[in-house]
C-alpha cells in the first residue's frame, strides 16, 4: 500500500470514529486530521470537505451491503426464498459486526432528514427494497412462504437486525450483551431463524378458543 492510500485509510478510520463518538456536526476537519496524524490539506485532496468524507462512509457501507444482498438474491432460482432469507439475516449480522462503528454511524445518521439521506433512500435503499420484495414475492409464488404484508414483514425483520447495533451501548451496559462479538451474532441469528420459521415458513399454531360456559 502506498503512502497516499495509507493516509486516505487513516483519515477514513479517524472520521468514522469521530463521527460516531462526537456526531457529524460536532466533528471538525481539524479533529479528523489530528486523530489521523495528517493535515487538513490531505483531507481536502482526498475528499474535498467533511461532507465528502461522510458521503464516502455511506457509499462504502451501502455498496458492501448491497453487494452481499445481490449475491444472495442471485441464488433465488436455485435455493429458494427460505434459504435466501436465512442467508440475508446471517449476512447482515456478520456485516454489521465486522463494520461495527461504521454500522452504528450509518444507522444513526440515516434517520436524519438530509439531502444526502434522501439520495441514499432513492438509490441504495430503493434497490434493497427491490431485492427483498423479489425474494418474498418469489417465495409466495412457490408456496414456500405464508401470505404476509411485505412492508410490515420487512419492517419487523429490519428492526430485529438493526436494533442491537443502533442501541448497542444499552445492551452492553444494561444486559451485558456485546453485538460486536461473534458469539452474539451466532446466538442472535438462531433467534431470528426462529422468528422466520414461525412468521413465514410454517403454519402458525393457534390455540383452540374455548366457548364461554353458560
Amino acid at each position: 500500500m502506498d503512502k497516499n492510500s495509507k493516509t486516505k485509510d487513516s483519515i477514513i478510520e479517524a472520521a468514522i470514529y469521530l463521527f460516531y463518538m462526537k456526531g457529524y456536526s460536532a466533528t471538525s476537519i481539524r479533529d479528523i486530521a489530528g486523530r489521523a496524524g495528517s493535515n487538513s490539506a490531505n483531507i481536502s485532496y482526498h475528499f474535498q470537505h467533511k461532507q465528502g468524507l461522510l458521503e464516502h462512509c455511506f457509499t462504502n457501507f451501502f455498496e458492501g451491503y448491497l453487494d452481499g444482498l445481490e449475491q444472495i438474491a442471485e441464488q433465488l432460482p436455485r435455493v429458494g426464498a427460505k434459504e435466501c432469507l436465512l442467508q440475508y439475516a446471517s449476512f447482515c449480522l456478520h456485516y454489521y459486526r465486522e463494520n461495527f462503528l461504521l454500522t452504528r454511524l450509518v444507522l444513526r445518521e440515516i434517520s436524519v432528514d438530509t439531502s444526502l439521506n434522501r439520495e441514499v433512500y432513492m438509490t441504495y435503499l430503493s434497490k434493497e427494497k427491490f431485492l427483498l420484495k423479489m425474494i418474498l414475492e418469489e417465495g409466495r409464488k412457490r408456496n414456500e412462504l405464508r401470505p404476509i404484508s411485505i412492508p410490515m414483514f420487512v419492517t419487523k425483520l429490519k428492526a430485529m437486525l438493526n436494533e442491537p447495533f443502533i442501541h448497542s451501548q444499552y445492551f452492553m451496559e444494561v444486559w451485558h450483551i456485546f453485538p460486536n462479538e461473534s458469539y452474539f451474532t451466532n446466538a442472535y441469528f438462531t433467534e431470528i431463524e426462529t422468528f422466520l420459521q414461525e412468521c413465514l415458513f410454517q403454519t402458525m399454531y393457534r390455540a383452540p378458543i374455548e366457548l364461554a360456559k353458560a
